[in-house]
């Protein structure tokens, strides 16, 4: 794909079904309808960071296609965009997402929707009986924040856990001294 190209064309690579990974560059913004509709062995495609928009239909029947990573930016998945990609099994939207047109997944029947809650993309999934699973922000960062917080509570517990046996000690040496002060 030409690296100056803000627009895919129209049915552009159309049934081209020997195309199986594309890689856009960053300059497109949007795709245009039927791009790459009837592209049944695309297994791979990489979406610029600057997509604003996938028209209608633009991947219709990519029955190949297993996974794709929206960027963060995108704001419009038209009607049909993913009809008929049977193969798709997860799609990360954005809640940069304020658009998804009728039947955009219409026959993905082994698909999960990814993304936030109350975001456009958690409604399109639940009027149209999608799974759909809230994505964490960064894997990482939560594992670690999770991680830290058993570290955390440890150390509280460890902590209380010395002050009661220090608190027992001298509870205990009270009851020790009373008692023999109260013979003597």
């Amino acid at each position: 794909v030409p690296y100056k190209l803000s627009a895919l064309p129209s049915h552009v690579f159309f049934g081209c079904t020997s195309l199986t990974s594309v890689t856009l560059p960053d300059t497109v913004t949007y795709i245009s309808d039927r791009c790459f509709s009837e592209c049944i062995s695309l297994t791979d495609i990489t979406l610029p960071d600057e997509l604003r928009s996938i028209d209608s239909f633009a991947f219709e029947n990519c029955k190949s296609l297993e996974k794709i990573n929206t960027p963060s930016e995108l704001t419009n998945i038209n009607n049909g965009a993913f009809s008929g990609c049977e193969s798709l099994k997860e799609i990360r939207l954005p809640r940069s997402v304020v658009h998804i047109g009728y039947d955009a997944f219409k026959d993905c029947d082994n698909l999960t929707v990814y993304g936030k809650p109350n975001t456009s993309a958690y409604y399109y999934a639940k009027r149209n009986d999608i799974p759909f699973k809230v994505e964490v922000e960064n894997p990482e960062a939560a594992t670690v924040s999770i991680a830290a917080a058993v570290v955390i509570w440890l150390l509280v517990a460890a902590v209380v856990a010395i002050f009661c046996v220090k608190g027992a000690k001298k509870a205990g040496n009270a009851d020790s001294g009373n008692k023999s002060g109260g013979n003597a």
